[in-house]
């Protein structure tokens, strides 16, 4: 497996991403610095436009990005827990502010805070779905 094929294998292992994984709610683990994303489900990856998790874990979030600044507060602030909070999830300055979940998790080595949008929802995935947001040239996904 890859490096970011480990990292969604042991978050999505954990009770709380595992039960989001088929959720139409868009839901995140971000680095504690906001930096960039360590888990996402197809809802989430499709929030912030990227056709596969691929794409996002070769994104970085520049420090003066307001989601990133947002991110790490929010790690600085967050209680044993976890909490709601508003967040600007896209970043377009025409965009609201989203009620999130928000709570620290980890999983082997990686820390981060899993944040889960509570609006907005679609409509559930298909196995498929998730298959397909999970391929990569470079790694084999299965799903079971």
């Amino acid at each position: 497996m890859t490096r970011w094929g480990d990292t969604v294998a042991a978050l999505s292992a954990l009770p709380e991403t595992g039960a989001l994984l088929l959720s139409p709610l868009a839901a995140f683990v971000w680095s504690r610095d906001g930096s960039r994303v360590l888990w996402a489900n197809p809802a989430g990856g499709r929030l912030l436009g990227a056709p596969s998790f691929a794409t996002l874990w070769e994104r970085r979030w520049p420090e003066a990005s307001p989601l990133r600044r947002a991110i790490a507060s929010l790690v600085r602030a967050l209680p044993d827990q976890g909490m709601l909070a508003r967040l600007r999830l896209v970043e377009d300055l025409h965009s609201l502010p989203v009620a999130c979940r928000c709570r620290a998790i980890r999983a082997a080595e990686e820390r981060g805070v899993l944040v889960v949008a509570l609006e907005g929802a679609g409509e559930s995935l298909s196995p498929a779905a998730l298959a397909l947001f999970f391929s990569s040239p470079r790694m084999e996904v299965a799903i079971f």
